[in-house]
């Protein structure tokens, strides 16, 4: 009897046994599935952090050129050259007008060197920008410029524009004009008669570095000068020796050139400052501000000292 009561009871415990470990295995198994599902759901919407480490879109090479990083806004240039030396008493280079009428007939000014005598600023010398990273727009493209001839002489006696602009010569004298302009690399010529009255406009193809000679075949003591440049940024110097040159592009070293027509160094250029070599500057335009560079004294060894002459003797008259 023990031995059936044991050997049921084992048969009990061992049943139990057996529908407890069913039971576990089945919760455990209903776990397992639902973790599953919910991992795969997770998997197909996608994890937050995969949203965020997400690369972004690049930004259009319109978007990169008009952005404020490439834009640091406009400021000026501005000084005054002075001669740093007694001033030479230049003469006159001709005699203008008929010989019997008195009243007419002038002197023309030796224009070459010229120094004001109270605050001995120099004229004529121009400063320009030798390249630029982008122009205002403030700035005509297209303006015409006008170089005037009238009584023996050339007015401005020197002038700049851009390669964009065009250049009308004007003779408003009383006799016929041949007006000669031929650039060093000869990329343009004006070889052109003018009788009273008449104009020519002239257009300019390449820029040039230094300005280029513009020459009266019949009055070969009338002389200017015209720069021609790809970008506005010049300026020739008034009669107090001061420049100003306005919108230009700040944030950026610009490199700048000086020329004077005597001065004895190449191409015309000459060292106002020992760090300027060969005529050459660089600084840095802030924006909404005025770079000054104040009173630049220039040297009289760096200029050839002009000996004005008649063209004919003394009392004789240029026609």
């Amino acid at each position: 009897m023990f031995g059936t009561n044991d050997t049921n009871g084992q048969r009990s415990l061992g049943g139990c046994v057996s529908a407890s470990s069913r039971a576990r295995i089945w919760r455990v198994g209903l776990l397992g599935m639902l973790a599953g599902i919910c991992l795969l759901g997770s998997a197909t919407q996608g994890s937050p952090e995969t949203e965020v480490t997400s690369a972004p879109e690049p930004k259009s090479d319109s978007a990169v050129a008009d952005g404020v990083d490439n834009d640091e806004g406009w400021g000026t240039l501005s000084g005054r050259f002075v001669y740093d030396g007694i001033r030479p008493e230049l003469g006159f280079v001709a005699v203008c007008g008929e010989q019997d009428d008195l009243q007419n007939r002038h002197h023309v000014p030796d224009e070459s060197l010229v120094i004001d005598p109270t605050t001995k600023g120099i004229k004529n010398i121009v400063v320009y920008a030798r390249k630029v990273s982008r122009v205002h727009e403030s700035y005509d493209r297209f303006a015409e410029v006008w170089l005037v001839q009238g009584h023996c002489r050339f007015e401005p006696h020197v002038l700049s524009l851009q390669t964009s602009q065009t250049l009308r010569i004007k003779n408003l004298s009383p006799m016929n004009q041949i007006c000669l302009m031929r650039p060093p690399r000869r990329s343009w010529e004006t070889n052109v008669l003018l009788r009273p009255g008449d104009d020519t406009v002239t257009s300019f193809v390449l820029q040039e570095y230094k300005p280029v000679p513009v020459t009266s075949v019949f009055h070969p003591w009338m002389k200017a000068y015209v720069l021609p440049r790809r970008n506005p940024y010049f300026a020739v110097t008034d009669e107090y020796g001061s420049f100003h040159i306005a919108n230009l592009p700040a944030g950026n070293e610009i490199e700048f050139q000086v020329w004077h027509e005597q001065a004895k160094q190449a191409g015309g250029s000459f060292v106002a400052k020992p760090e300027w070599a060969n005529g050459r500057f660089r600084t840095v335009i802030v924006k909404n501000t005025v770079k000054d560079l104040g009173e630049i004294k220039v040297s009289p060894s760096e200029f050839d000292i002009p000996r004005s002459r008649m063209t004919r003797k003394a009392g004789a008259a240029a026609r």
